[in-house]
Order: C-alpha cells, then sequence, then structure tokens
C-alpha cells in the first residue's frame, strides 16, 4: 500500500490544526534564515521564500512552534533543525518558553550543532 494512502494533510500553521490531538513526536526543519542570509546566499535563490524566512533574527517559527508547545498538556518529543549560528539564542528561547522541558543537542555530519531534541 502506499504511503501517501496514510497521510491526512490539515492545513493551518505549525500545531493548529492537531491542537485536540495528542502527539508522541514531532520532526521538523522550519524557515530559520533572515532576510540578509536568503539575500546573500545564491544557491537557495530558486528556494519558495515561504520555506527559509523566519524573521529579522531567524526564529520566528520557532517561537510560534514553542509558544504552541507549551499550550499543551502532553509534553510530545521534539526534534528540529537548526541554523548552527542560532544555536545559543534557541537554547535561550527554548529554556525561556519551555523552562520544564530537556533539551540537548545533536551535532551533523560536519560536527556542527544542528539538530535540537526537546524531550
Amino acid at each position: 500500500q502506499a504511503v501517501s494512502s496514510h497521510i491526512i494533510f490539515k492545513p493551518g500553521h505549525l500545531l493548529q490544526p492537531l491542537i485536540r490531538q495528542p502527539l508522541e513526536l514531532i520532526v521538523a526543519n522550519l524557515p530559520y534564515l533572515t532576510p540578509s542570509e536568503i539575500k546573500n546566499e545564491p544557491t537557495i535563490r530558486f528556494e519558495p521564500n515561504l520555506a527559509l524566512a523566519a524573521g529579522r533574527t531567524g526564529l520566528r517559527s520557532f517561537i510560534d512552534l514553542f509558544k504552541q508547545l507549551s499550550q499543551r498538556s502532553d509534553q510530545p518529543k521534539v526534534i528540529l533543525e537548526i541554523d548552527p549560528r542560532r544555536q545559543r539564542a534557541t537554547n535561550h528561547l527554548t529554556k525561556q518558553v519551555l523552562p520544564r522541558r530537556p533539551i540537548r543537542w545533536q551535532a551533523d555530519l560536519f560536527g556542527r550543532m544542528r539538530y535540537l531534541i526537546i524531550g
């Protein structure tokens, strides 16, 4: 059977369409680039801006996701790809919005702290 027969698409902003559904795991590669990073990176010029742009700090989507997570009664494990340049800011944001959730970092194949694991 095709994988597509097991997928249900629910349009909305991040976790909003899943507000009443318990979750165990969230894996996401959210937008994390600033406008100047997008402008100065020629290799991504054909990528859709919506998939890249994350506001002035590069954290807009993470702020929204963490706020939504903080309002949930369940505590799903979360794995996110992060721009290594934002590790410190993302650490601070996570501790501020999700203070009771344990976090750890996982390096990518080049040794850069690329993955944030919450829970």
